[in-house]
């Protein structure tokens, strides 16, 4: 037994792998015609229960006694393959966003492997009785982070650190009939570690497949096709050159069907070379929304038998820049996507097939086009479904340097931001960079959804990044290539056929089209959705029509990258940095999602929602009678959809109609409704929404697909005219002098109110027939449960003199007027002062019973004379004495909105539950719209545009918190702001045994351009030196 170069590959940066097989495409091969139709595919899988040895410290040299099969392996570990180690009690899972996970421990020069190096041996037995005469064996690993040693039967078979592409290696010489060993030692860190600094979980081991591959005598190793349309894009051509493996001899049959037809077929003599050029007639084209999909067979036959048969799905399409504009089978493209880092929030990044699909089910139901895979190749089962479902991918190499080049935390990290230490410049590195490039190509060359690659990820650029974009080039002459960190390097803006970005401003956009640089813009990254987020996303869809250069982008990021713990009650929740005593972390920040990493509670993000509307194929506009429908698609006509009319009174629908009209792509038409005459006292909605009519390719028949609506009588804001009525004033009322409980009491025998008159002043009871309604005083509010976006631009800190002023705030006796209006009746106005500032600001509530069981109550700000900061928030906070189920509103839901992120919301009356999903536990409170966006514990359940908010109490009277003039936003939650934000994880919040009702007048937007600075925009600010005054109304409703 000889142990390979003492275990030190792993150390050399100038070393990819050892004896692995040249990288190539990722096809099926058969071994007969029968195990064609099977779907019987020439390997068979090593996934499965492994035997293991592990060691924090590093390598074990324990391990070397178990490379031969003698030494029974009853003592070791299980360890499931594939799977990450740290998610099997090995090791813990690690989060650092730049920083590398081995930072701070020790001194490394870039390139160095730390001397601290969790190392796994995995164990495997397996039989293998077949005949390798006429047969060679490969063994693959599809992923493995970090570098590994292969043994079989005690014999080095090879090294690779190829981390996120397979690793194949020949081992038919050292496999012998019946039970064979293999040992494979995986080491966390190695060389290639500093070029996979990605924003993600620093995890270690075989976490994706592992399977043996029975190679037959002749044998198609790679495929390398282009499927293009010719003829004004109507007919198609395959082009494609194979490679042949073994014994070269026989001839091959290439055959292309289409729904199981032959469409074409073709011979030709096997050659280590062959090249195939077919062309075939009115082809149906591959596009995200037409993805029509043919089948490539490849049979080989000597003698006219079948040695093996390969197949490939082919689509005919046409990439390319053409007029400065990218295109898509000569159509403009715009890309509405997202990033995605695969994830299962119990496995990892180790996806199973069905979540895969689910996702990419999901993104289609929302209208998403794109996926850029960041940040590496995914998994291969990735591509097939996405060639499927139809989605433009932009295929990244696993390239990310960040902690090489950027500051952390404003510390220089050593000597790494050295030109001669970043591996885009250094030539050392030169081989590595260019193997994962390589890697890639080949592996996902056949597949019509990846139409452009990328050739990483935040590595800057110099010389290296240069050769990768050439050889990319050389391998693909069909595809664009991109790059978005050379656009500020100088000498290197235009190694990449796009002027890429991320986060760049919706201004920053206007400047570029202004500028000399005339190549397509994307934004690879935009729309950072951490935590509380996604405004103001309409200011990058304006430009996206405006600019025909500028073709859209990819939202940041699909899903929280959150991990299932259980926390010391046995309960499970969403855990993040810092959560499994890993340190140095970056906590939440690599929970971005769209998505919770819960799944099952996706479709009630909000989130997704706005995305869905911002992303809709078609815009409709409804004016009047009359409703403008622009088709955006671009290949399809308007005849799959369904159209339904709904009339709306007061948030109900009181009128439908279902009717069809046939717009071509990028078109426009104006159609009457034609709406019966019927009562419209109230405020009256008009709404059109479009449904897919019969399930095509990737959509079930009814999924909704876009929606437009027009507030006929009035505004979404201003309600007067349609939504209040005048009460007159009574005249009950009575005063209690005193020296302790001195009050007024409000009674209009169903409404009673109770202010006490004495430090602190405040409203104490509101009760109605007899049964108390709060538990404690009514307070006004400037504060919310600050988001990540609040954090990451300051606004937290800034401000931080309304959270004072909201928790300390104070009434003396004298702040307090009881006001006789000319009829006799009474006001309470309570004026409260804020402790921290220094100005004369105040705040006052004023409560009056009022006719019809009402009690209207006026919210006014007085302003401040100081120059202080942005205000959160005005609102009005109820604590109710029992705990609400749930409650009714009408305005816009069911999801959450603020005011710069509601454009996904429809106006309605909805019922909604009170409580928040999974803080009992993964996968409880499925039925509310309460959904965690984060698991940092943030901001929750805000609506707005409400007309009024209904609730029922224990005793099953009913109150209505009525709009007067203007409509509101509340919250409705069991918990208030304060004990919110002083908690880190949702699972901390005690049980909640009452209900806060919040009455927002304004509130401020929630920004979303980027996490960690960009302001929210003007227009979502609320000023304060300028006056501000609400008012609302408690109803009895009887």
């Amino acid at each position: 037994m000889k142990i390979e170069n003492n275990f030190t590959y792993h150390k050399d940066k100038s070393i990819v792998n050892i004896n692995t097989n040249l990288d190539h495409s990722n096809h099926p091969f058969y071994r007969s015609e029968l195990d064609y139709n099977d779907n019987n595919i020439s390997s068979f899988s090593l996934n499965g229960i492994w035997k293991c040895l592990f060691n924090e410290n590093g390598f074990d040299k324990d391990s070397l006694d178990y490379l031969e099969n003698f030494k029974s392996t009853e003592e070791l570990s299980d360890i499931k393959v594939p799977l990450f180690m740290e998610l099997q009690g090995f090791g813990n899972p690690h989060y650092v966003n730049q920083m590398y996970a081995f930072d701070g421990k020790e001194k490394l020069n870039v390139g160095e492997v730390p001397s601290h190096n969790p190392f796994m041996l995995y164990v495997r037995d397996f039989d293998f009785e077949e005949n390798t005469r006429d047969l060679k064996v490969n063994l693959t690993f599809e992923g493995v982070l970090s570098s590994f040693y292969v043994y079989l039967n005690g014999e080095f078979v090879g090294y690779s650190a190829q981390f996120m592409t397979p690793s194949e290696f020949e081992i038919t010489k050292f496999l012998k009939k019946g039970t064979n060993r293999l040992c494979v030692f995986v080491f966390k860190f190695s060389s290639a570690s500093w070029l996979h600094d990605q924003d993600m979980w620093k995890m270690a081991g075989i976490f994706r497949d592992v399977r043996i591959d029975l190679i037959p005598k002749t044998h198609l190793v790679n495929i390398e096709s282009t499927s293009t349309l010719t003829n004004n894009y109507k007919d198609g051509i395959f082009d494609a050159k194979l490679e042949m493996s073994g014994k070269i001899e026989g001839e091959l049959l290439i055959e292309i069907y289409k729904d199981n037809e032959l469409v074409a077929s073709e011979h030709k003599k096997i050659d280590n070379i062959v090249n195939f050029n077919i062309r075939i007639n009115d082809v149906e084209p591959w596009s995200s929304e037409t993805p029509n999909l043919y089948l490539a067979k490849f049979t080989i036959k000597n003698n006219n038998k079948i040695i093996e048969i390969s197949k490939i799905n082919i689509g005919f399409r046409t990439v390319e820049i053409q007029d400065n504009i990218f295109k898509i089978n000569g159509k403009r493209v715009v890309f509405h996507g997202t990033n995605r880092v695969e994830w299962d929030m119990y496995n990892g990044q180790t996806m199973s097939y069905e979540l895969i699909e689910n996702d990419l089910k999901l993104l289609k139901e929302n209208n998403f086009n794109a996926i850029r895979c960041s940040h590496y190749p995914n998994d291969t089962k990735f591509y097939d479904l996405c060639d499927k479902y139809g989605f433009y991918v932009i295929d990244e190499a696993d390239l990310e340097t960040h902690g090489t080049w950027q500051e952390a935390r404003g510390i220089r990290v050593w000597d790494r931001l050295k030109e001669s230490c970043t591996p885009a410049i250094n030539k050392e590195w030169k081989s590595l960079i260019l193997a994962r490039q390589y890697a890639m190509v080949r592996r996902d060359f056949n597949h019509p959804s990846v139409v452009i690659w990328s050739i990483g990820n935040e590595c800057s650029a110099g010389e290296n990044t240069l050769d990768a974009y050439q050889l990319i080039k050389k391998l693909d002459s069909s595809r664009p290539v991109h790059y978005e960190s050379c656009y500020a390097v100088k000498g290197h803006e235009k190694d990449s056929d796009f002027y890429s970005r991320m986060y760049a401003k919706p201004k920053e956009i206007d400047e570029y089209m202004k500028s000399s640089d005339n190549r397509p813009m994307i934004e690879c990254e935009y729309e950072h959705s951490m935590g509380v987020s996604d405004g103001n996303f309409d200011m990058y869809i304006d430009r996206e029509e405006k600019y025909p250069r500028y073709q859209g982008g990819f939202i940041w990021d699909f899903c929280d990258q959150g991990l299932v713990k259980v926390d010391t009650n046995g309960k499970e929740f969403i855990a993040c940095g810092g959560d499994f005593n890993d340190r140095p972390h970056d906590g939440n920040f690599n929970c971005n999602g769209l998505l919770n990493s819960n799944r099952n509670i996706a479709k009630k993000s909000f989130k997704l929602a706005r995305a869905k509307k911002a992303y809709e194929p078609l815009k409709i506009i409804i004016h009047g009678e009359e409703v403008t429908i622009t088709n955006k698609n671009l290949f399809l006509n308007t005849d799959i959809y369904k159209f339904k009319y709904e009339r709306l009174i007061d948030g109900e629908a009181v009128l439908e109609k279902e009717f069809f009209i046939s717009i071509e792509p990028l078109t426009t038409k104006t159609i009457k409704l034609n709406i019966d005459n019927i009562n419209n006292s109230g405020e009256i909605i008009n709404r059109v929404t479009a449904y897919i009519n019969e399930s095509i390719y990737y959509l079930e028949k009814g999924n909704e697909i876009a929606f437009g609506e027009e507030i006929v009588n009035g505004d979404y804001k201003n309600i007067s005219k349609y939504f209040s009525n005048k009460d007159s004033l009574i005249k009950k009322a009575i005063y209690v002098p005193g020296a302790f409980n001195e009050g007024l009491y409000l009674d209009d025998n169903s409404l009673r109110l109770i202010a006490c008159l004495n430090n602190p002043t405040s409203l104490i009871s509101l009760s109605v027939h007899g049964e108390e309604i709060i538990y404690d005083k009514v307070m006004p509010t400037f504060w919310r449960a600050m988001t990540d976006n609040d954090f990451g631009n300051r606004f937290a800190y800034d401000s931080s003199v309304w959270d004072a002023c909201s928790k300390f705030m104070y009434s003396l006796p004298n702040d307090t007027e009881i006001i006789t209006n000319e009829n006799s009746s009474k006001i309470i106005k309570i004026t409260y002062h804020m402790p921290s500032i220094n100005d004369e600001a105040t705040v006052s509530i004023s409560y009056s019973l009022v006719g019809n069981d009402t009690c209207e109550i006026t919210f006014d700000y007085s302003g401040s004379k100081s120059k202080l900061p942005s205000i959160p928030l005005f609102g009005l906070r109820f604590p109710l004495n029992f705990k609400l189920k749930e409650y009714t509103y009408y305005g816009k839901g069911p999801f959450d909105t603020y005011i710069d992120c509601e454009d996904g919301a429809k106006m309605g009356k909805y019922t909604l539950k009170t409580s928040i999903a999974d803080i009992d536990g993964i996968n409880t409170n499925l039925d509310s719209y309460n959904v965690p966006s984060n698991p940092r514990v943030q901001d929750i359940g805000n609506k707005t545009c409400a007309r009024y908010l209904e609730i029922k109490t224990p005793n099953n009277h009913t109150l209505r918190f009525e709009a007067i003039d203007e409509a509101f936003q509340f919250k409705v939650l069991g918990y208030d702001e304060f004990l919110l934000e002083s908690l880190n994880r949702w699972n901390e919040l005690p049980k909640d045994s009452r209900t806060y009702i919040t009455i927002i007048g304004k509130q401020r937007g929630i920004g979303g351009d980027d996490s960690w600075g960009a302001p929210v925009y003007p227009q979502y600010e609320i000023d304060a030196s300028k006056p501000f005054k609400f008012k609302f109304k408690i109803k009895y409703i009887k």
